[in-house]
């Protein structure tokens, strides 16, 4: 008869080659749980600072029609600045005590 060779049968063959690190089932569950969760993403400061550049440019527009909408709504506003300016001048110079020949000889 032949003896039948079972590999499963040999003592050698039952131990168990593989060993764990010492400490290894301690904390798995602590590394498991760390592992499964995402990390949250960092935002990039671009990002971040979005909001903040689009209040500002709101608030820039809303001043922009707000002066347009004063300047064309607003009766007797004088859109000739340098007019304005002109008169005042001449008007100082009146009020000061200058006589019409220095006024004349500057506007020249």
């Amino acid at each position: 008869m032949r003896k039948e060779n079972n590999i499963l049968d040999r003592p050698e063959m039952k131990a168990n080659p593989f060993t764990a690190p010492e400490g290894y089932f301690e904390d798995l569950g602590e590394r498991m749980v760390a592992a499964a969760l995402p990390e949250e993403p960092k935002a990039a400061p671009a990002r971040r600072l979005a909001p903040y550049f689009a209040y500002a440019a709101s608030l820039v527009f809303l001043a922009v029609i707000g002066t347009f909408l004063l300047r064309t709504f607003t009766p007797g506003y004088d859109r000739t600045d340098e007019a304005l300016a002109y008169n005042d001048a001449v008007e100082y110079l009146i009020f000061t005590g200058t006589s019409l020949e220095e006024i004349s000889s500057t506007m020249e």
